[in-house]
């Protein structure tokens, strides 16, 4: 679908075909310059989503793109800029590593804070403050093995439940996509 932008066509339905184009050109996680993309799970919860259409509005009304500019690059750099800096600000980067598929979300956020208690124990110098935060991470390390152990698991029998039910079914292919996936064949 291509728009033609004319002196006509209003301020509002530009900027609305800038945002589509920016949400395709994002929609995979691409690296630029060693970045990682967007921290997008954040996005996934009610607050942030909120806190991030929020401010993106309000950076929107700042930015106050009344006239058409000639050269569209410009605008678009504009509108760029402005999702960028509150993609910084609201959600920041991806600072973990590509995640397993069979990670919840919650086993993440247990496994971050494991990570800020370990920063805590780094930046400590008492040690009778350390030995209780190294105490402490020890319990959060036992937390984070069994919340894996457990997700694992249940991602292993959702999938044989998902060939179970592919074979009763006679759809070979998944079964055999399943079995390759389970296997660790790419």
């Amino acid at each position: 679908m291509i728009h033609i932008v004319t002196e006509k066509t209003s301020n509002r339905a530009i900027l609305n075909i800038l945002y589509l184009l920016y949400l395709m050109c994002n929609s995979r996680q691409i690296k630029t310059n060693g970045q990682r993309g967007w921290n997008r799970k954040l996005l996934c919860l009610e607050e942030k989503r909120e806190e991030f259409t929020l401010e993106l509005a309000n950076r929107f009304q700042a930015l106050d793109i009344e006239e058409v500019e000639e050269d569209a690059e410009s605008t678009w750099n504009k509108v760029k800029a402005v999702f960028h800096q509150t993609g910084e600000k609201v959600i920041g980067r991806d600072k973990r590593p590509t995640p397993a598929k069979w990670m919840t979300g919650r086993t993440w956020e247990v496994i971050e804070e494991r990570r800020s208690l370990h920063q805590r124990i780094l930046a400590t110098k008492s040690l009778r403050i350390k030995d209780q935060l190294r105490r402490q991470y020890a319990e959060m390390n036992k937390r984070v093995k069994i919340r894996v152990k457990e997700d694992k698991r249940m991602f292993y029998e959702d999938r044989a439940r998902a060939a179970q039910t592919a074979a009763n079914m006679g759809h070979m292919r998944e079964v055999y996509k399943i079995t390759e996936e389970l296997a660790g064949k790419k």
